[in-house]
């Protein structure tokens, strides 16, 4: 008897890479063969995911029709890739708006939207879990839930070494890595904590600290290049993901760092601030989440060298 072959679904997720590591576990239940569209600066850490079948960027000509109104008329080369799944997961807009009405318009067998949260939602369930019922909502047939686990690749291993001696750091020292940034100052923990731990985790566990920085902590990038800590401003994420998979342990904030170290396996302790954990907070039973109030700042340095066991 001949199976019949896994359904093609393709998820269009041109997001941010937190919200990325987010749907992921969601997407990943489905049975069926997963491609999905993404940055092209973050699909490298789920190449090789053995239930991600194809990776490929969404930027692609014609891609913007899909946000117009109306029954567009996409090119050939695009109509016919999206005629080719079964089903479309659409990672960001809204139901029945216009990328789903545009989608439903090429022809595609069966449209689905489920987008990350707001960022104001508020008293859970996690944001995983919230994409994964607009899943079932919409009758596909899920698998039970897994948190999203990553391993880099030799290529990202070699990076990652590469880097780490740049920076002055031996590539097989235990590292203490810490993200102060986030993608709203809003979330951030006060950067004098952040070094004030970084110090203690050098002194008292003999940790080499590393700050990891991204485009939106500049100020932050500055303030640490006047310490005798090495900073490495937005590494490629694959090479990120082998660092914090090596790193001994982790501080952050609410970001797409705390979730990729999430997906590593790091331990560590993550800072929340305005934003609920019950939504947002990496799924990981490694990661200690620490909020008190609705401000990071309320959180003092105690608690994280205590969350850390320093």
């Amino acid at each position: 008897m001949i199976r019949p072959a896994p359904p093609r679904v393709l998820a269009l997720l041109p997001v941010a890479l937190g919200d990325l590591l987010v749907s992921v576990p969601a997407l990943l239940a489905i049975n069926g063969r997963l491609e999905i569209w993404g940055r092209e600066d973050f699909l490298p850490v789920l190449r090789g995911h053995a239930s991600v079948a194809a990776t490929g960027a969404f930027e692609r000509p014609g891609i913007h029709l899909l946000f117009s109104d109306g029954a567009p008329e996409l090119p050939f080369d695009l109509s016919r890739a999206l005629a080719g799944f079964d089903a479309v997961v659409a990672g960001l807009g809204s139901p029945g708006g216009a990328l789903e009405r545009s989608l439903r318009a090429a022809s595609v067998r069966r449209v689905v939207t489920a987008p990350v949260p707001a960022r104001d939602a508020r008293g859970g369930p996690r944001a995983t879990l919230r994409i994964r019922a607009a899943l079932e909502s919409a009758g596909l047939a899920l698998k039970p839930h897994e948190p999203l686990g990553l391993e880099p690749d030799s290529e990202a291993i070699a990076i990652a070494d590469a880097l780490l001696s740049k920076a002055g750091i031996d590539p097989g020292a235990p590292i203490f890595l810490f993200h102060p940034g986030s993608g709203s100052p809003r979330k951030n923990w006060p950067l004098k904590r952040f070094l004030s731990v970084a110090r203690a985790a050098r002194d008292l566990r003999g940790l080499a600290p590393l700050a990891i920085t991204g485009p939106a902590d500049e100020a932050e990038r500055h303030e640490i290049a006047r310490t005798d800590f090495p900073v490495m401003n937005a590494p490629p994420v694959e090479a990120l993901l082998s660092l914090l998979s090596r790193a001994s342990a982790y501080a952050g904030n609410d970001s797409g760092v705390s979730h990729l170290a999430a997906a590593a396996r790091t331990s560590g302790v993550v800072i929340f601030g305005p934003t609920d954990p019950a939504v947002w907070a990496p799924d990981s039973a490694r990661l200690r989440i620490i909020r008190a109030g609705n401000r990071a700042e309320s959180v003092t340095e105690g608690d994280v060298l205590a969350a850390l066991g320093l």
